[in-house]
This record gives structure tokens, C-alpha cells and sequence, in this order.
């Protein structure tokens, strides 16, 4: 009997709303079913939310203002157990803060607005 799949490298965000969420994976092999993790905050408790034999989930219903922490991990019926999650994917569905300062440089018919 074989070992149980190597642990996966973190998810990657490949999209962000305010409520939910895309994330992609390297897949370890070609006949493995993923399991998708999902935690609030980062100190929560993770939990099952998707299956999947694909390499990209979407995550939604997720609340504003919020962060999240994903993990994936591998299933495969080739081998014994299962693997150990891969790395967390930390997102945070906070807004962004407002400029801190405007400068206007050349007002007439065109003009270039500046903040930091």
C-alpha cells in the first residue's frame, strides 16, 4: 500500500468581492478529490465546505468586513489516509481605507488627481 499524498502547497486567490471568494491549487495527482477548508478569523476552528475533483472552488456567502482562512487538502483511493491540509490562504474582505491625502496639480480642462 502506498503512502498518503504529500501535503499541497497553500491556495491562491484568483478572485475577491466583498462576499465571496475563488481559490485555485496545484493538483498533487489526476484522480485525487480535493477537500476544501474554510475558517473565520484567524485563530478559528476549520471546517469541510466543499469536494471537489477539480482545481478551483468558489466560495460564497461569505460576510463583509470579515477574514477568512482556506486550506485544501488531497484524497486519493490510491493511497492510505489522507494528507495532511496544505498552508493556510489568509483573505481578509475588509474594505480598503479611504485616501489619507488628495494633492490636485494642474486644474483647468484636465487634471491629474494624486493620493496616497
Amino acid at each position: 500500500m502506498s503512502q498518503p499524498p504529500a501535503r499541497m502547497q497553500s491556495p491562491i486567490l484568483i478572485e475577491k468581492t466583498m462576499s465571496s471568494v475563488v481559490i485555485e491549487w496545484i493538483p498533487q495527482s489526476f484522480d485525487s478529490t480535493y477537500i476544501v477548508l474554510k475558517a473565520e478569523g484567524t485563530l478559528g476552528e476549520f471546517k469541510a465546505i466543499a469536494q471537489t475533483q477539480g482545481v478551483r472552488a468558489s466560495i460564497k456567502e461569505l460576510v463583509k468586513g470579515t477574514t477568512y482562512m482556506f486550506q485544501v487538502y488531497e484524497v486519493n483511493p490510491c493511497s492510505s489516509g489522507t494528507a495532511e491540509p496544505s498552508p493556510e490562504l489568509v483573505v481578509d474582505l475588509k474594505e480598503p481605507p479611504p485616501p489619507l491625502q488628495i494633492r490636485t496639480s494642474s486644474i483647468k480642462c484636465n487634471f491629474l488627481l494624486e493620493y496616497d
